[in-house]
This record gives C-alpha cells, structure tokens and sequence, in this order.
C-alpha cells in the first residue's frame, strides 16, 4: 500500500503528480484500455474536497467537459445518478470527467446496497461510455469492494499526500520560516494545518488533543485507546497489542483474543489501519496521520509513550531471533530501540542501535538478506519511518547499519 510522506522544502506541489496521472488518462479517451475509474482516498480532514476542486480546474479543456461535482454523503442516491447521467449525455466536451466525493459513504447506504447500486446504475455506465473518465475520493481505497469485473480491470486507488511546505508557503503569503513551523506542526495535514491557521498559538498539547479527538472520533473507549497506542507502532499485531494493553483480567477472558480482532475491525472499517500482506502486520492506512496521533500521544501522556515504545522494542527484538523472520521485525526493533534511547540519551542512539545490530550479525545467518536489505532500506515501506529513522539514528549510523546488513549478505553468499 501507497505511504505519503514529508515533503521537504522546494519540492513540487505533491498534487501534480496526480494531476498529471488524470491528464495522461484524458488523453487516451474516447475508447483507451486505461484505467478510467481513479480513486483519490486518504483519511478524514485529508483535503479530499480540496484536492477535488483544484483538479477541476487544472483539468479543464476545450475538448473536455467536467461535468461537475457531486457530493454522495450530501444526495439521495438515484437522484444523484440520474442527474449525473443526464448531465453526462447532455455534455458537449469530446471528453468527459465527472467528479464523485466521498465514493465511501454509499458502502454505509443500506448495508452497502447503495455503493452496489451507484456501481452497477452509474459507474458501470459511464465506463461503458468510453468517453468518460470517473474521479472519486473516499477515506478508504476501493479495491475488493467493486463486484463488476468491467469495473475492476478499469479502477485504481491512489493516495492524497499531504501538502509540501512549498504548497503552505504559497498559501500563506508567508515567510519561509512561518511556513517551516506550520509544516512541521502540521506534518502538511490539510486539517491540522487548518487548526493552526484559526489559532496560531495554539499549544503542542491542545494541539495534541485536537489531534488524537479528531482522528478518533465516535470511537468506543477500548478502541479508542487500541488506536492511539498502536500510532507508536509502524507495524504491529495482536501479540504485541496484548503485550502493551492488556491487563490480567483481559487474559483471563475467554474472548480476549477475539475482542481485538473486533477493535481492530473497526479500525479497519473506518479506514484507519489496514492488513499488509507484504510485511504480515497491521499498519495505519496513512503514515501521516500515524505521526500526528504519536506526536500527540507524546505530547499528552509522555511515560506512556516511553513504556510503550520500551514493551514494543522487547517484542520486536525477541522476534528478530527468528532469522528467517527477520525482514518482517528489524526496522520495528530498531525504531522502538532508537525511541526509547532518543529519550534516555539522545547523544547515544545511533552508537546503540547499531552495536545491537553489529552483535546480532551471527545469529541472523540464516536471513533473507535481499528481503532484510529491502525492508531496512525502505523501512518497511513507510516513508515517513525512514526519515524517522534517518532523524532518530543520524544519516551516518543509518549508512552504517546498512553496510553491516550488505556484510553479512555477502558473506552467506560465500558461503554457498
């Protein structure tokens, strides 16, 4: 699954590339074998509307027609798809967009009748077309959702980065330092940015608290705190959630194991965390929104934040253990290590981390070094984890454990 990450100072607008992806897809109509069905997801208070608006703009053409921009929480569901469709048949533009926000509230509709209704009598339709090419936004992607095969082969899900300090700078009118300070408060989140342009005095713990009530809203207590915990974690599974939360009553309980999956089920629905096949672990849908609610958990509680990260490490650095496990747990053993040094000795953390992994070299022989080296590399995949890392462990250290990891490849390669 797509990670948004930081976006350091003087890159582009993160938006264009995704506009450029819609003009590309516009130039192949009428009649490409394309994909023609976009959705743009990312959590709430993400710019979903926003990012709709200024594609409609950008995407404007003589030989295009938006058609316009219809809003599925805010319509009753066949009005919307006739007035789509006769808007659509009444359009003049050889090429024709229609714009769909928030695509995931029709899957709430009747038990998610309504999302297979607007499939079969709106999207199905407008792909059959040819002529069209059907944008929508959703908090979550839409995948395994669509039954229509025609749709399916047709669809893609991409995610909404959050904005670039460039971006704030040119929204702001503001000096480059201001613009440094909202992007780093904000992490480049439309809403959180939003907060601190209402209040911009705003304080890291109120902040912290705006943060952790937004994003976990309508949350059930226990789910609540499930969620706002795992935020400390990258990647996580329930046997290191038992490890950080539950109490001896919890144990005790014939369906403790069964109460997680069904917190982390609502998570899921809401679609905040999600399965990652690759890495066989829980991990938050969007990285960005991972770090604003750890932030925040630090800022409010901060010896839960150290208690948390120091059980996570234990797990992590137990796990690793396991060689042949190895590509799945060590940036996990790693970064929990590296927070928790960060707070004891922040002088220390990188000489730490890597004396753990140079010590461990031998034990880990029977690795999966490619899959290691691709995981340490990429951290997991997560963007946001690896300029972590790259913050926590210094750019020197993080070359150095890297160099070890390559060491030790070589040297099973050798062997052989």
């Amino acid at each position: 699954m797509n990670q948004s990450g930081n976006h350091s100072k003087g890159n582009d607008n993160p938006w264009a590339k995704l506009i450029a992806l819609c003009k590309k897809l516009l130039d192949a109509l009428p009649g490409n074998v394309e994909p023609a069905l976009l959705t743009f997801w990312t959590y709430r208070g993400g710019g979903k509307t926003t990012f709709l608006h200024s594609l409609s703009s950008a995407l404007a053409a003589p030989e295009v027609a938006v058609v316009g921009l219809w809003d599925v929480a805010a319509m009753e569901l066949d009005r919307m798809i006739q007035e789509i469709l006769h808007a659509v048949e009444a359009a003049s533009g050889v090429k024709k967009v229609v714009l769909l926000d928030n695509l995931d509230a029709s899957l709430r509709l009747n038990d998610g009748q309504g999302f297979f209704e607007l499939e079969h009598e709106l999207v199905l339709k407008l792909l059959e077309r040819q002529d069209v090419l059907l944008i929508t936004t959703s908090q979550i992607p839409i995948t395994t959702q669509w039954r229509e095969y025609d749709v399916r082969i047709r669809q893609e899900n991409h995610l909404i980065p959050p904005l670039s300090e460039q971006q704030i700078t040119q929204m702001e009118a503001a000096t480059s330092s201001c613009a440094s300070q909202l992007f780093a408060r904000s992490r480049g989140y439309p809403q959180v940015l939003a907060w601190l342009q209402q209040v911009p005095h705003l304080s890291e713990v109120e902040l912290a608290q705006r943060v952790a009530d937004y994003f976990l809203a309508d949350l059930p207590d226990k789910t609540r705190e499930l969620a706002f915990a795992a935020s400390l974690l990258p990647l996580f599974d329930i046997a290191v959630l038992r490890d950080l939360l539950a109490t001896e009553s919890d144990v005790e309980q014939e369906g403790f194991y069964a109460d997680y999956v069904d917190r982390i089920r609502e998570l899921i629905g809401i679609g905040l965390v999600a399965w990652d096949m690759n890495v066989g672990a829980y991990r938050f849908c969007n990285a960005v929104v991972r770090r604003l609610l750890a932030e925040g958990f630090q800022a409010l509680r901060p010896d839960d934040f150290k208690r948390i990260h120091q059980i996570a490490a234990q797990y992590y650095q137990a796990e690793s253990r396991r060689a042949s496990y190895l590509h799945y747990t060590l940036v996990s053993a790693v970064y929990h290590m590296a927070q928790v040094q960060y707070i004891d000795d922040p002088s220390n953390v990188g000489n730490y981390c890597s004396r753990w992994v140079r010590d461990h070299l031998e034990t880990w022989m029977g690795a999966d070094w490619v899959a290691v080296l691709d995981a340490w590399r990429g951290a997991s995949g997560d963007e946001v984890v690896r300029k972590e890392l790259h913050t926590l462990l210094g750019d020197e250290t993080v070359d150095n454990i890297t160099q070890l990891l390559e060491g030790a490849k070589h040297a099973m390669e050798a062997l052989r």
